[in-house]
């Protein structure tokens, strides 16, 4: 477990390759400054929960309907946009938190 790890702009692409991780924590509390999604970050298919509040993301949300997610934060993030995805297909999901 990593902790107290700075980001600034962009996801390191490393992430994408930890095909396993099962938790991904990225909330600002930790000074993180994440811009956009990439797209690898739903095929992360072992991942369960989610959380990238209060970072300055922006644009459209990926497609995690094929996802294993149980929980998505994406509070305080207040540059999103675009289409949601169909989050009646992420049949795992029993948190999320968007405001």
């Amino acid at each position: 477990m990593f902790s107290f790890i700075t980001i600034l702009g962009d996801f390191p692409s490393e992430l994408a390759l930890l095909t396993q991780l099962r938790v991904l924590r990225l909330r600002s509390v930790y000074h993180n400054r994440l811009r956009d999604f990439p797209l690898w970050i739903s095929q992360l298919s072992a991942l369960e929960s989610l959380d990238l509040g209060t970072n300055s993301l922006q644009g459209t949300l990926p497609d995690f309907t094929s996802s294993s997610l149980q929980v998505l934060q994406l509070d305080g993030n207040r540059k999103l946009s675009g289409t949601i995805p169909p989050l009646g297909e992420m049949q795992l999901l029993n948190t999320l938190k968007v405001i």
